[in-house]
């Protein structure tokens, strides 16, 4: 799958409801630390995804979800 389609997929689920590396990694049928690597600090780093515990990046229950403003602008939509 293209990077631009993945991320917008990753975008998409992350709208839908905030979720977790581990669930991203097993409802996309890809490696965490690939996800982590590759998709998921790149987006976190262009603002197109906001952790759920901001204040704590390491948080065990730590997830993803869309900015407030891109939710609200796009819903289930990123960029």
């Amino acid at each position: 799958m293209p990077t631009a389609a993945l991320r917008a997929l990753i975008c998409d689920l992350c709208g839908w409801h905030p979720l977790r590396g581990e669930e991203l990694a097993n409802l996309l049928g890809k490696d965490l630390k690939y996800l982590r690597n590759q998709h998921l600090s790149a987006l976190i780093q262009t603002g197109a995804l906001v952790f759920l515990y901001p204040e704590s990046p390491n948080h065990k229950l730590q997830a993803y979800e869309l900015p407030e403003t891109a939710a609200r602008a796009q819903p289930g939509g990123c960029g």
